[in-house]
């Protein structure tokens, strides 16, 4: 039971694994567009959002039943990013220090 449940997770994080491009039009310059870049490790899933050429590495990304949350630390604040994976694409919502930011994200390998 045990190693179904990994192989379930390995394919889970096989599907959503890679790099994303992303737009939030809504926040502030210059996070309204970039990259989310999600890699399959030994201890699990890792991630980044690289913007401007800044990489700035995930505290914390989980995948389960096709949700994807992410704690990142941007400009001294913790943000965290839900998406719903939905027909091959990345929708949700950043909450931020302004409030809630839609953020929105497809694959690009």
């Amino acid at each position: 039971m045990l190693s179904f449940q990994a192989q379930a997770r390995t394919d889970g994080f096989k599907k959503i694994a890679g790099t994303w491009e992303y737009s939030a039009p809504t926040a502030p310059y210059p996070y309204t567009s970039g990259q989310i870049v999600l890699m399959n490790t030994d201890s699990g899933l890792a991630g980044e959002l690289v913007v401007d050429g800044n990489h700035m590495k995930a505290s914390s990304v989980s995948f389960d039943n096709d949700e994807l949350i992410m704690e990142l630390e941007i400009e001294y604040n913790p943000v965290t990013v839900k998406f719903k994976l939905i027909d091959g694409s990345l929708v949700g919502e950043a909450n931020s220090p302004d409030g809630p930011v839609e953020v929105k994200a497809s694959k690009v390998d």
